[in-house]
């Protein structure tokens, strides 16, 4: 297939300008989704805080590693308010084992921050429509990211 957009820069599949094959492409792409999904501790909540937490943790951390400590950080901290006013050797005490300990306490931090700045309101629905909220970080579904621009063209 040759690559050229309606701008003629060559530099895009054509198929994004057929609302067809882009409808077409989205159902593969999600019936491909929900088969293969993994079970992620962040699709397991709408809670800002908790896929926040979950994010966080699965940077640079196997799934199944960050898994036992996301629950067991959740049941210790269940709110960002409970993180922001923990103890910083008993915040530690939580994570330790999953390593990267900068990570650990930029969250502490900014935990503290959103508490202190934003009445611990760790997300505003804004944020969501915002062109650069990313998924998944800003809660968005697969069905969001599919349905998203590229190279301005909507897919």
């Amino acid at each position: 297939m040759k690559r050229q957009v309606a701008d003629g820069t060559g530099s895009g599949p054509t198929w994004l300008e057929d609302s067809r094959q882009r409808a077409a492409f989205r159902r593969r792409l999600l019936a491909w989704y929900h088969r293969h999904r993994r079970d992620l501790p962040r699709r397991r909540s709408d809670d800002p805080y908790a896929v926040w937490l979950s994010e966080v943790m699965l940077q640079q951390t196997r799934v199944a590693t960050a898994q036992g400590y996301y629950e067991r950080f959740l049941q210790r901290f269940p709110t960002i308010t409970d993180l922001a006013v923990a103890d910083e050797e008993e915040f530690l005490k939580a994570w330790e084992g999953l390593g990267y300990y900068s990570r650990s306490q930029n969250l502490h931090c900014a935990a503290r921050a959103v508490v202190a700045d934003h009445d611990g309101i760790l997300l505003d629905a804004r944020l969501c429509r915002s062109p650069s909220a990313a998924a998944p970080s800003s809660g968005s579904t697969p069905t969001d990211w599919t349905t998203t621009q590229f190279r301005g063209q909507t897919i």
